[in-house]
């Protein structure tokens, strides 16, 4: 066999050397694809605020998946297993967090805890005045329980549903950013932009929406949940909600609540689908008033406040309601 020639030598050498090159050349692109920030959140409302923040640059995993309830919620070996590359989860004080959270973090020392209701005004959920069962005059109905654990162990615990109000959400944007400007420091100027921006939004929904319900200020609205404790606060409504501390009413407790929601005036009951609707449609025909769905866990969290609060502004006028289409 004769020997190649130099010519051929050199060129080979050449394309090997350029080769090498370009593999070096992709290598910063692949570190940044294995160092893009991943979170985990626990809830959709909480995976709008953070993909709208964190865009291409972040990998989210939420928990609570559609038409799951935040109050029986437990993950499965999938979840728990993707939770292993997980750099930071955001909490939002919803139950099964305290069921779950020092199991998870026990086991992922590395996992980053970030609460994001942590300094932000807190209420307290509405306390029971309906009666038990059989119990004497002026006692509190604290001992029923049915099958459910729900969000709240005692009517006038902390109430987690902060992100009904989109001020506290436009609050738990600043943090969103500042955390994954810290676990991504070359994209801190693009989180907090994007966060920026987000707020500035937020805040003109909240405009937008006490402009719809000013004129109602003071109405009152029943719900199944006591999820809207927090968006009855910002614009001035009064919340009566059936299941107080995880425990659906019996029958005497049913006839007080429709009794006040007479008194109230009450137009529509409000009901989520996590939740179970039989108390709610008792209520409803007792008051002959209509349901209406609004979910505080929807993906589309801006969008579904608006719908949110176009069909509780037509309900409380008595107009009927609206879904804002």
């Amino acid at each position: 066999m004769r020997p190649a020639s130099p010519l051929i030598v050199r060129l080979s050498s050449m394309v090997i050397s350029a080769l090498v090159l370009s593999s070096l050349a992709l290598l910063p692109a692949a570190a940044a694809g294995a160092a893009t920030p991943q979170v985990v959140v626990s809830i959709l409302p909480q995976q709008y605020l953070v993909e709208r923040i964190g865009g291409s640059r972040v990998e989210v995993l939420t928990l609570v998946q559609p038409g799951d309830s935040p109050a029986t919620y437990a993950p499965g070996p999938a979840t728990l297993a993707a939770l292993d590359t997980a750099q930071a989860w955001f909490t939002i004080d919803v139950h099964f967090e305290a069921v779950w959270l020092d199991r998870i973090v026990r086991d992922r020392p590395g996992l980053e805890i970030i609460p994001l209701a942590e300094d932000l005004p807190l209420r307290r959920t509405e306390e029971s005045d309906v009666l038990t069962e059989g119990s004497p005059a002026g006692t509190h109905d604290h001992d029923r329980h049915d099958d459910h654990h729900h969000d709240h162990d005692h009517g006038g615990a902390p109430d987690p549903h902060t992100w009904t109000d989109p001020r506290l959400a436009a609050r738990m944007a600043e943090r969103i950013a500042d955390t994954l400007a810290r676990l991504d420091p070359e994209g801190a100027a693009y989180y907090r932009e994007r966060a920026a921006a987000l707020q500035e939004e937020l805040l003109d929904l909240h405009r937008e929406i006490a402009a719809r319900l000013a004129p109602l200020e003071g109405r009152a609205f029943i719900v199944f949940h006591p999820s809207w404790g927090y968006f009855a606060d910002a614009y001035g409504l009064v919340q009566l909600p059936i299941e107080i501390g995880g425990r659906e009413p019996g029958p005497r407790s049913l006839a007080e609540l429709i009794r006040r929601g007479r008194a109230a005036g009450v137009k529509a009951v409000f009901v989520q689908r996590q939740f179970t609707q039989r108390s709610a449609r008792a209520v409803a025909e007792a008051l002959g008033v209509p349901t209406v769905e609004a979910d505080p866990l929807a993906l589309d969290y801006i969008d579904n406040l608006r719908r949110v609060s176009i069909a509780m502004a037509a309900a409380l006028d008595g107009a009927g309601a609206d879904d804002g289409s």
